[in-house]
């Protein structure tokens, strides 16, 4: 099984993450103010492409004084749709706001390793988002 190695980086704002990964392939975890995933994203075209002009801005204005973090790790153009997918199978149980990929496993399965300021996985899977 391959091995892929996810370096993450930490930004309060998706337009911080949007203008550092501009036209960088990458996935992308929204996540509440403690760090704990609730949604996994791909953008293989870069943040640009993904959350253009005001999109950026208003996921900023939603997350507003909520503390609420996003998480980007580069990857290569692709892989970014099986980085995804298995970021979104074994975290299925409390990724509140993705709603593909819970039901089947990824085709191609890999091992993730994560470095550098990584997300909170250890939460128990079945857990609810929500809970602290």
């Amino acid at each position: 099984m391959r091995t892929i190695r996810l370096e993450w980086t930490r930004h309060q704002k998706m337009t911080d993450a949007r203008s550092l990964f501009r036209n960088t392939p990458c996935v992308y975890i929204q996540a509440d103010n403690r760090g704990r995933p609730v949604r996994v994203g791909k953008a293989s075209r870069g943040l640009e492409a993904r959350y253009r002009g005001g999109t950026g801005y208003a996921i900023d204005a939603a997350a507003y004084s909520s503390g609420n973090l996003v998480f980007v790790a580069t990857v290569s153009e692709d892989l970014c749709d099986v980085v995804e997918r298995t970021l979104i199978w074994l975290h299925r149980a409390v990724l509140a706001y993705n709603k593909v990929g819970k039901r089947i496993p990824p085709r191609i399965p890999v091992q993730l390793l994560h470095t550098g300021q990584s997300p909170i996985f250890s939460r128990i899977v079945g857990a609810h988002p929500r809970e602290p």
